[in-house]
Order: structure tokens, then sequence, then C-alpha cells
């Protein structure tokens, strides 16, 4: 279980929570609340439920590995890098395992 002793942390900027086996526990909304954030990687961490509305609160998030959670895409408007391995979506354009995209706002 992730503690929300994290937020102590407050120049946390690379977290990598992949591999951990989180045993199906929805992502804490507390996440959202490390402001610093620039990479998060949430791959095969076994999360399950929703993904929080707290996380559109990430805006310095520009990496995400977030393997099945293809949904936290729409909340993260800074996000630079997407995998998407493991997540079954048919009709991208996908090359060596990555997509790549750019915004124009």
């Amino acid at each position: 279980m992730l503690n929300p002793s994290l937020l102590n942390l407050k120049y946390l900027s690379y977290p990598d929570m992949s591999g951990n086996n989180f045993q199906g526990i929805p992502i804490p909304e507390f996440i959202g609340s490390l402001k610093n954030l620039r990479y998060l990687d949430l791959c095969e961490a076994s999360f399950n439920g929703e993904v929080p509305h707290s996380l559109r609160n990430l805006s310095y998030l520009e990496y995400l590995d977030a393997n099945n959670w293809f949904e936290a895409v729409n909340m993260l408007l800074s996000l630079r890098t997407l995998y998407l391995s493991s997540c079954e979506l048919n009709g991208l354009p996908v090359f060596d395992g990555k997509l790549y995209f750019t915004f124009n706002t």
C-alpha cells in the first residue's frame, strides 16, 4: 500500500512504481498532490479501479507508463511520452512498440 507520507517528499519528480504488486488497489488520490512529478511509471504495478481525477493536477508530468490505463491520458496536458504496451489497442499507428504524437495548442 502506498503511504501518504510520500507527500512529505516535496521535490519527488521521478517515482518508478513499476513491478510492484499493489494487489489491485486503486491508484491513491494523493498521487495527484505530488505537484513536481515529471515521470511516473505504473507499469505492471497491479493497480485496479478508476483513474483518480486528481491526476489532472500533475501539470509537470511529461512521461507516463500507465500500462492498461489509457483513460489517464486525457487528464495530462504536459505529457510528452506515452508507452502503450499491453494495452491491446487496435487501429493505432504503432512503430517499434511506441506511438509518436504531438499536441498543438
